[in-house]
């Protein structure tokens, strides 16, 4: 698969998969579904390709403003804006731009891949990142109570505001399947699985087992 195909496969990726995190109908963001002939791949490699900053987080960002920008046309005013009171930054805002009827949107992105982890806890903070301070609870609360209302004190202007998440998350292989109780996270989530490796041995006894090394 060439660059242009693998950008493309991104952009369609973020835009078409289903959110991550589960928010009320007024905040989440809906959008509509990308085909890969609204994607002309040689501008998408020249635009993002020489420039790609392969940290997750903002190489996600940068595929949604290309979208925004140059595939729906619309006005991207903000972009990683901290917000700075009196030479104190007091937080920062994701996106503002100006959609296709004129109006001023607010979106908080995040794109997050957790693993969930086999304890008997089944609330939102036992979906664990990386760093494990980093958790789809403590991430789901911070969106909705700390970045989006920045916009409402600082940008009053803005007439609509969103959060448009992305991810999967990683259940262990034995477990049954994701749980439909857990209200911060969306019901058809993008699922995986994980093992420890004193596992390993068992999976591979298993025929029917597909994996890959990555």
């Amino acid at each position: 698969m060439n660059a242009n195909s693998n950008l493309m496969r991104d952009l369609l990726w973020v835009i078409n998969s289903p959110a991550l995190m589960r928010f009320p109908d007024s905040v989440e963001a809906q959008v509509p579904r990308l085909q890969p002939s609204q994607i002309d791949g040689a501008h998408l490699q020249s635009v993002i390709g020489n420039s790609q900053n392969f940290r997750v987080g903002k190489y996600f960002e940068s595929l949604v403003h290309y979208w925004l920008h140059h595939i729906r046309g619309c006005e991207v005013t903000f972009a990683n804006h901290q917000v700075v009171v009196d030479g104190r930054t007091v937080g920062e805002i994701d996106l503002i731009f100006i959609d296709e009827l004129g109006l001023r949107n607010h979106w908080e992105l995040t794109v997050k891949f957790y693993l969930k982890t086999d304890s008997t806890l089944t609330n939102a903070y036992s979906y664990v990142g990386p760093n494990v301070r980093d958790d789809l609870g403590r991430k789901h609360a911070h969106l909705l109570n700390r970045q989006l209302p920045l916009s409402h004190r600082y940008f009053q202007e803005v007439d609509i505001r969103k959060a448009f998440t992305r991810g999967r998350i990683f259940y262990h292989w034995k477990t049954a399947g994701p749980p439909r109780d857990i209200p911060q996270l969306a019901l058809d989530h993008q699922t995986g699985q994980w093992l420890r490796a004193n596992e390993l041995p068992t999976l591979l006894d298993n025929s029917h087992a597909q994996y890959r090394i990555i």
